[in-house]
């Protein structure tokens, strides 16, 4: 696919052909007429004029996950949204918006619905009062802090500092001297990236990530990465103040707050859970989420819900089934009610069974793994428990556009995801879910699987830590980037 650029707000040679660099423009009118796609990375965005102003002229804006477009917009119909605000968010947006394009079939058709779109629901009128009353909002709180600003790399770095990102995503081999060899702050943000993306040896990536937060500062998302990390090696003081700074750093994030509050519950310290709960509260008072668990640990012991505190029973409890089946809250749930620590399927990199079995020789884990479903009747043990999540058909084939690849961190379609489960699984057609829940009553059937559990994600709303459809639409993308913490 052919491709033009051109950047507004740069000056300058872009050192590629394709890429204009325009300057500061006045009206910015006929260009946002002449693209399909309007890419608006802005780190702090109050009414996000622009990518209301782009879907009037029939462009498809990309943007990052602000209030300003979770709230108003539907993602992938009105925009694409970034998963958050690290440098390799933006290099999964871009990867998901050619893929976008590529799959369009009319974009004529488009063009129209998307400026019809806004003459019904983004009007004159609408726009002043959500101007009015964002700007009172403006007033009254702080600026959201930026995880990365435009000094840290300079325009001249730009293409270097992409090339290495670029390798990063793709898990091409990297010269690690190309990286010492960018400016200070650039070098920091590819410290970043190679920690978040564990392309360095695990000892190094905590070592990468202080690196970084000496060069940069405390920038919220920087240290929550960091306090993740160093939880996931058992350094629990350590974690804590990480999130602590990150909570100080910027106090309307919620995700921190959960992280620590996640953290303390593991180590059952209730009291203190339940502190950060309202210390949020205080923050942002009418946040559902927080409000109802707040009232569950406020509760009487005997009265706190836990409805798998019965797994505490196992030395060890791995969740699977077919992707987008709620393996990763079930996962968080289990790990909250029994006390058992939380393993993601990224610490193994989802399809590392070498790296799995490593993990399985701890005790007291709960291990999220759709990826490597058919090595469960292998890994079953007396001491075991494997839990298989049930959803129904149609429900996850929906829920299958939402779906990254891990490794190209491009988004993949609903055919493109189950294709790559066949393989997985070694069909060459069907339906990738249904083979594996039809494996699964093969499995129990002839009693391959020593302590066999399913749950179905409909119940899952029962428990506490559940967060309804409507708040993870107000949470927009900051949700999928909490990975359903808490």
């Amino acid at each position: 696919m052919d491709f033009e650029a051109r950047v507004v707000g740069v000056s300058g040679d872009s050192g590629h052909p394709a890429i204009q660099n325009l300057g500061e423009l006045s009206d910015p009118s006929a260009h946002l007429a002449w693209a399909d796609i309007v890419l608006h990375g802005s780190a702090a965005d109050t009414f996000g004029r622009t990518v209301y102003e782009a879907l009037a002229h029939g462009a498809m804006p990309l943007a990052t996950p602000l209030p300003a477009f979770t709230e108003r917009l539907v993602d992938g119909q009105q925009v694409l949204l970034a998963e958050g605000m690290r440098p390799v968010d933006g290099i999964a947006l871009v990867r998901r918006a050619v893929q976008w394009l590529y799959a369009e079939a009319d974009p004529e058709a488009r063009r129209i619905a998307n400026h019809r779109w806004v003459v019904e629901h983004a009007s004159t009128a609408v726009m002043v009062q959500a101007q009015e009353e964002g700007y009172e909002a403006v007033l009254a709180g702080p600026a959201a802090p930026r995880s990365i600003f435009p000094e840290d790399v300079p325009d001249a770095v730009l293409p270097q500092l992409g090339a290495i990102l670029d390798a990063l995503a793709y898990r091409q081999p990297l010269d690690p001297a190309e990286i010492e060899r960018l400016p200070s702050r650039a070098r920091a943000i590819a410290y970043w990236s190679l920690a978040e993306l564990k392309r360095a040896p695990p000892p190094m990536q905590v070592k990468l990530l202080r690196a970084a937060l000496t060069i940069l500062g405390p920038r919220p998302a920087l240290l929550r990465s960091l306090g993740l990390m160093l939880r996931e090696r058992g350094q629990t003081a350590n974690a804590r103040t990480a999130f602590m700074a990150a909570i100080q750093a910027d106090p309307h994030n919620v995700t921190p707050y959960f992280e620590l509050a996640d953290q303390l519950l593991r180590q059952k310290k209730v009291d203190a859970a339940r502190e950060m709960f309202e210390a949020y509260l205080r923050v942002v008072p009418d946040y559902a989420p927080a409000q109802r668990y707040l009232k569950q640990l406020s509760a009487p012991v005997e009265q706190r819900a836990r409805p798998f505190a019965h797994f505490q029973r196992f030395k060890r409890v791995i969740v699977t089934g077919p992707h987008r089946s709620g393996t990763t809250i079930a996962t968080e749930m289990i790990a909250a009610d029994s006390g058992l620590e939380a393993v993601r399927e990224e610490s193994f990199e989802f399809y590392r069974a070498d790296l799995l079995r490593d993990v399985l020789r701890r005790t007291g884990v709960v291990v999220q793994c759709p990826a490597l479903f058919d090595l469960m009747p292998e890994l079953s043990d007396p001491h075991t428990a494997i839990v298989l999540m049930r959803r129904p058909l149609q429900e996850l084939a929906q829920s299958r556009d939402r779906m990254f690849d891990p490794h190209s961190a491009h988004q993949l379609s609903s055919d493109e995801q189950n294709t790559a489960q066949l393989e997985r699984l070694g069909a060459s057609n069907g339906d990738a879910a249904a083979i594996k829940y039809d494996r699964w009553d093969r499995w129990v059937k002839e009693r391959r699987i020593h302590h066999p559990i399913e749950l179905t994600y409909a119940n899952l709303s029962e428990h506490p830590m559940w967060v309804s459809k409507e708040d993870r639409r107000k949470l927009g993308r900051r949700w999928h980037n909490r990975r359903t913490k808490l």
